[in-house]
C-alpha cells in the first residue's frame, strides 16, 4: 500500500484520532485532473454537509470535515489549506487532530441547541408519541456522546 493513499486511524485512550497525510505537489500531480476534480467535489460535498452540521443539531460536524480535508488532501493542496486555516470550521479539525477535545461552553451550546430544537420540533411538528420517542432516543444518545467528549477548560 502506498502511503499517500492510506488513512490511518489510531484509537488513543477515550480518543479517536483520525491522522492523514497531505500529498506532496508531484503525488497530487500524478493524479489525472478528473480524480483530481472527483476529490475536489467529494471534499466541497462534506464541507457543506458539516457546515449544515454547525447549525442543525442532530447532524454532526467533525466527522464530515474530517473526511473534506481527508478528500481535499487527495485533490488540492489549496482547499486543504484553506479548510484547516478557515476561522470557522479549521478550529474543529485543529482541535480534533491535536485531541484536545471540546470546549465546556462548546458542549453546553450544543446541548442547549440539540434539546430547543427537539423540543420545538415534539411541539410544533410532531403528533405521533412513536415519533416524540425516536427524538428523544436520539437526543440523548447524542447528548451522551457529547457529555463523553474530552473537554478542554478553555474555549
Amino acid at each position: 500500500m502506498q502511503c499517500g493513499t492510506i488513512l490511518a486511524s489510531f484509537l488513543a485512550k477515550k480518543k479517536k484520532l483520525i491522522y492523514h497525510r497531505v500529498l506532496t505537489f508531484s503525488e497530487m500531480s500524478e493524479r489525472g485532473p478528473l480524480e483530481r476534480g472527483l476529490w475536489i467535489g467529494l471534499g466541497t460535498t462534506f464541507v457543506a454537509i458539516g457546515a449544515i452540521g454547525v447549525a442543525v443539531p442532530l447532524l454532526p460536524t467533525t466527522p464530515f470535515l474530517l473526511l473534506a480535508a481527508f478528500c481535499y488532501a487527495r485533490g488540492s493542496k489549496r482547499l486543504h489549506s484553506w479548510l484547516l486555516e478557515h476561522r470557522y470550521l479549521g478550529v474543529y479539525l485543529r482541535a480534533y487532530e491535536r485531541g484536545e477535545g471540546v470546549s465546556k461552553s462548546a458542549k453546553a451550546i450544543s446541548l442547549l441547541l440539540l434539546w430547543g430544537a427537539m423540543i420545538v420540533t415534539m411541539i410544533y411538528l410532531v403528533d405521533n408519541v412513536v415519533v416524540m420517542v425516536v427524538i428523544v432516543a436520539i437526543g440523548l444518545g447524542v447528548s451522551a456522546h457529547i457529555i463523553t467528549i474530552n473537554a478542554r477548560s478553555t474555549s
